[in-house]
């Protein structure tokens, strides 16, 4: 929009500059924003005949495109470009009105409400078009409101008061249009080039009906000087301000330089065929041929025109009036000298019923704007309450979303700290376990001390022994092993309690290939506690023949194991001391914490129960251990079977 603005308001360059947008337009609807920027510079330049071909293609456009908020601002913009034609080419008073009614209808359901105040203010033009000014005067009121409302830049209300002091002046109301034109005059600066041309050429007409004709003359020449710098001397514009210099030079009796000016808008009418201008350029002549005494040019004037009832512009017929009731008092014609006054006291009564219904209007305009910013306050109130509670609504969010993440920082740190404990307390049960072992060097030493002296069949013995401990001791420093190692340490330990159990004694294990039992992994000295305890409390208190057998079942739900022994059975009551207690302890507080780490899943299981004969006698002793196809550890080793 501050493009667009720019570029309509810019020098001769202007419609070669919107040709070269037109032609980078990224989209059909860009193209014809720029396309209608062009035809509204044309309206107000040396062509403005030539801008309705494109504001009708426009339009024939945007008529077969869905209507949305786009569309509409394209209407609107077309729509204000006809109405422009008629009004500044004063060739149809009803066509510019209807016009810009559309275009204030389409701009008000469009993304161009910035647009809005500058609708109702062309809208407000037409009807002083029209001489209704009441109606002018509320269009130009809703301009106001509009601008206030829509908090447009100062220059839009600066140029709004000059249209209202415009129907002042028309309704000769001098005081009322020079306070508005004095408003104007101290935001000068802030106007658009267009809107500094209007209030010139206002503020000229404005002096010329007070009749300071000197003041007009100032006004119109720094207009023309004004108009020039700007390269636009064959505009609507500048020749609207030539007839009005010639009309000034006539009244300040300067008939030559009336004449100079008089002839370039007189010709430049004709061409455009702008009757009301030919009107007002004949109707200077016949005051120049009344200044001359040229009688004769007056009736040839007068001859060469149609009904001039047909002419709507009261301020122009006031003029002309007045030249006609000299010349028809110097012909001696008095009747119709009489008319012509009568004709001027009808239109100052016009007026004067004009500033009377005004003045009704303004009342019942103040008491809308009243109603309306009452309004406009509930509103804000509205809003205000609205974004309280939305305020706080985010503020109660934030506080549950604070509360939420210290939730979720307050339980990450518990669980870190449970690992942790669940870490120690597993360092713990290894601790208890290296603490039942002999200390290693103590062993070493000894066993070599004895290696010296004994025979080969002892040295076979003890290095068996030897080669058992180092395998324990590498097994208890790590905490989870593979199931096929953990047997085969079980192996060489029983092979050696053998020599102590004598030859009345069985071992058998029950497993399935190495292939498989590589593959599981389960807490390291697990099985090795059980057979111990099996053999220190079973199978040796047990006379006569002993057994020990150690059972692997491998299938999709996991690994059973099992250490079945002959011994008379499980009683904790009569445990021999504080070992078997400890082993026990450390599988089932070690199964405890690895199911707490596998909620989710199928925890391991152990149990030990005693076997029964058929006459209901204890025969033995069972310890099982039930390990599922796939649980995490806490180094988060994955056991599959």
């Amino acid at each position: 929009m501050a493009l667009s603005d720019s570029l309509l308001h810019g020098g001769k360059d202007v419609l070669r500059v919107c040709d070269s947008l037109c032609q980078h337009a990224p989209d059909s609807l860009t193209f014809y924003d720029y396309y209608l920027l062009k035809s509204r510079k044309l309206v107000a330049g040396s062509s403005p005949e030539s801008a309705l071909p494109y504001a009708w293609r426009a339009l024939h456009f945007v008529r077969k495109r869905p209507s949305t908020a786009r569309t509409r601002g394209l209407e609107a913009s077309a729509y204000s470009t006809i109405s422009g034609y008629y009004y500044h080419l004063r060739q149809s008073n009803d066509s510019a009105t209807k016009y810009a009614s559309l275009a204030y209808e389409k701009v008000m359901q469009s993304d161009r409400m910035d647009y809005a105040a500058d609708m109702a203010a062309n809208l407000a033009d037409t009807y002083v078009f029209h001489d209704d000014l009441p109606k002018a005067a509320h269009w130009y009121r809703r301009a106001l409101l509009l601008a206030d409302s829509l908090q447009l830049p100062k220059n839009k209300i600066t140029s709004l008061y000059m249209g209202l002091a415009q129907i002042y002046t028309m309704m000769k109301d001098f005081e009322m249009a020079e306070h508005f034109y004095q408003l104007t005059e101290e935001r000068r600066q802030e106007l658009r080039p267009n809107m500094v041309v209007y209030f010139l050429n206002n503020y000229g007409n404005l002096c010329y009906f007070k009749g300071d004709y000197q003041c007009a003359l100032k006004y119109f020449t720094e207009l023309r000087h004004y108009i020039s710098s700007r390269h636009e001397e064959k505009s609507v514009d500048m020749h609207s301000c030539y007839i009005n210099l010639a009309d000034v030079f006539l009244n300040l009796y300067q008939l030559d330089s009336a004449m100079y000016y008089l002839k370039p808008a007189e010709q430049y009418f004709k061409e455009m065929n702008i009757d009301l201008g030919v009107f007002y350029a004949n109707t200077i002549r016949i005051g120049i041929a009344m200044s001359k005494g040229n009688y004769q040019e007056v009736e040839r004037i007068l001859d060469s025109e149609s009904d001039s009832s047909t002419v709507s512009d009261h301020n122009i017929m006031e003029i002309r009036n007045r030249y006609l009731k000299d010349y028809y008092v110097m012909k001696g014609d008095y009747r119709s000298a009489y008319k012509q006054l009568l004709s001027n006291h009808a239109f100052n009564d016009s007026a004067e019923h004009n500033k009377t219904k005004m003045r009704s209007i303004e009342i019942m305009t103040r008491l809308t704007e009243d109603t309306l910013r009452l309004h406009h306050k509930l509103a804000i109130e509205e809003k205000n309450l609205a974004l309280t509670r939305t305020r706080n609504l985010y503020w109660s969010t934030s506080c549950i979303v604070v509360i939420l993440l210290s939730l979720i920082i307050i339980g990450t740190i518990y669980m870190r700290k449970r690992r942790l404990q669940n870490n120690i307390d597993v360092m713990s049960l290894r601790l208890a376990n290296a603490r039942q072992r002999i200390s290693p060097h103590f062993v070493f030493n000894l066993l070599n001390t004895r290696l010296k002296t004994s025979n080969q069949e002892e040295k076979d013995l003890l290095m068996d022994l030897v080669k058992l401990i180092r395998q324990n001791l590498n097994m208890v420093s790590e905490e989870y092993i593979c199931l096929s190692k953990e047997l085969d340490f079980v192996k060489r330990y029983v092979e050696l309690e053998r020599i102590l159990l004598g030859e009345d004694f069985d071992f058998v294990m029950e497993t399935p290939p190495e292939s498989e039992t590589s593959q599981i992994f389960l807490p390291s000295m697990f099985i090795q506690i059980l057979v111990e305890n099996a053999i220190l409390h079973g199978v040796k208190n047990r006379e006569g023949h002993q057994e020990l057998k150690i059972i692997v079942d491998i299938d999709e739900k996991g690994t059973d194991i099992r250490i079945v022994d002959n011994g008379p059975g499980f009683d904790i009551r009569y445990i021999d001391g504080r070992k078997g207690k400890t082993g026990l302890n450390i599988i089932r507080q070690t199964i405890m914490l690895i199911n707490q780490r596998n909620k989710a899943a199928d925890g391991m299981r152990f149990n030990l129960s005693n076997l029964e004969g058929e006459d209901g006698q204890i025969i033995g002793c069972c310890a099982s251990l039930h390990i599922p196809s796939s649980i995490r550890y806490f180094n988060s080793t994955m056991v599959k079977n």
